[in-house]
């Protein structure tokens, strides 16, 4: 939000989650709102894009597909909707336990549930295809260890981040996402999808 907002754009937060709230405005974000993506308090079509980023996979949303609509409702005609959501249920983690994540899905479930809200979907594809079999091996062991101790004292995957590794991430997804407007990766860990309000 903040680079969007350094650019020139006009722009506005909503979340469920004061800290959240907080957060952003510890940093400066302006134009900030407590409120259910369910039931945004929004006039209709007044945003140019929409983003949805890691939000559809919790539990608090208890059907995606109604979401969607209402992120189309708030989105002009022709106007963009970016969302990121987790993929592949056999990559399920600590992560998804510790944030209440209940799903994660594929490519062609995204861009089913997207066209069913009514955009025409633009771009799909998986992120992370580099670092899939390296976090599907994380996730499995973790799996393991759950089975053997069960779910107290889960470990975040966040707390083994650093800075170093996160300014890697940062520049290898750059590379992979220009890469994407070329070729199709075939799997990943997260996937993006961005579609247009059509005027059905």
């Amino acid at each position: 939000m903040g680079a969007l907002a350094a650019s020139g754009a006009v722009v506005y937060g909503a979340d469920l989650f004061r800290d959240a709230l907080a957060y952003c405005s510890l940093r400066g974000i302006r134009n900030l709102f407590y409120a259910d993506g369910r039931h945004l308090p929004i006039k209709k079509e007044i945003f140019d894009i929409v983003t949805c980023l890691d939000v559809l996979y919790h539990q608090r949303v208890e059907e995606d597909t109604e979401f969607l609509k209402e992120l189309r409702r708030v989105c002009k005609v022709k106007g963009l909707v970016v969302v990121t959501v987790a993929a592949f249920r056999i990559l399920r983690g600590n992560e998804d336990i510790l944030g209440h994540g209940v799903r994660r899905y594929t490519v062609s479930e995204i861009e089913e549930k997207m066209r069913t809200a009514g955009f025409d979907v633009l771009h799909s594809s998986y992120m992370f295809g580099l670092l899939f079999p390296f976090v599907l091996v994380v996730r499995l062991l973790d799996r393991l260890k759950r089975m053997v101790i069960g779910d107290e004292n889960l470990e975040s995957d966040f707390s083994k981040s650093n800075k170093l590794i996160d300014s890697i991430l940062r520049k290898y997804l750059l590379v992979e996402l220009s890469l994407s407007r070329h070729l199709k990766i075939p799997f990943g860990s997260s996937i993006l999808c961005i579609g247009v309000k059509n005027q059905a």
